[in-house]
C-alpha cells in the first residue's frame, strides 16, 4: 500500500539531472607561500583575503608539503602573500584589515586573537574563564564575535558560550 508512492518518489529522483550554467564569475589563483596548498577563509570589502598556506618540510632529505600552515594576507592585484606566522589561524577580516581568529598561547592553549595593520603583533583576546576560545567574525567597528569555554581545564567546545568583545 505504501510502497507505490515510495517507489514513485525514488524513481523520480533517480532520473532527475542537474545542469550547471556557465559561470559569469572570474576565479583567481591567489598562490601560496611555498608552492604547497592554500585556502582563503575571509575577504573584506577592499578585496583583502586572509587564509592559510602550507609550508614545505624536510623529510628524509626531501622537501614535502607536510609542513605547518601559516596565516597569510593578500591584497589586490593578488601577486604577493604576506606571511603572518604559523601560530595563528585567521577566520575573518574587516574593512580596516584587522584579522580575527584563533591561535596558540605560549602554553599551547587555543585562544581568540586579533591582529591589526602593521601585522607585527598578535593580541590575545582571552577566554570566558576556560582554556579555549576562538574568534569567528569581526565587524568594521572592531567588535569580535566567537565562542569560549568557561571553566579552567575545559579546552573543548562542549560547554562553550558565544561572546562579543568590543574595542576599548
Amino acid at each position: 500500500m505504501y510502497r507505490l508512492p515510495y517507489l514513485t518518489c525514488l524513481l523520480t529522483f533517480a532520473f532527475v539531472s542537474v545542469s550547471f550554467a556557465q559561470s559569469p564569475y572570474t576565479i583567481t589563483d591567489l598562490g601560496t607561500l611555498a608552492d604547497c596548498g592554500s585556502a582563503g577563509y575571509a575577504i573584506n570589502a577592499r578585496g583583502q583575503v586572509t587564509g592559510l598556506s602550507q609550508r614545505r618540510a624536510l623529510l628524509e632529505g626531501h622537501l614535502w608539503c607536510v609542513g605547518p600552515w601559516d596565516t597569510f594576507l593578500i591584497s589586490s592585484p593578488y601577486t604577493t602573500m604576506i606571511d603572518l606566522g604559523r601560530a595563528i589561524d585567521g577566520s575573518s577580516i574587516n574593512a580596516s584589515g584587522q584579522i580575527a581568529g584563533r591561535g596558540f598561547t605560549p602554553g599551547y592553549q587555543t585562544h581568540a586573537f586579533l591582529i591589526s595593520p602593521s601585522y607585527s603583533s598578535v593580541t590575545d583576546l582571552g577566554t570566558l574563564g576556560g582554556d579555549f576560545s576562538q574568534a569567528l567574525g569581526i565587524n568594521d567597528s572592531g567588535q569580535v564575535a566567537g565562542n569560549s569555554t568557561r571553566r579552567p581545564g575545559d579546552d573543548t567546545t562542549y560547554d562553550s558560550r558565544a561572546f562579543l568583545i568590543s574595542p576599548p
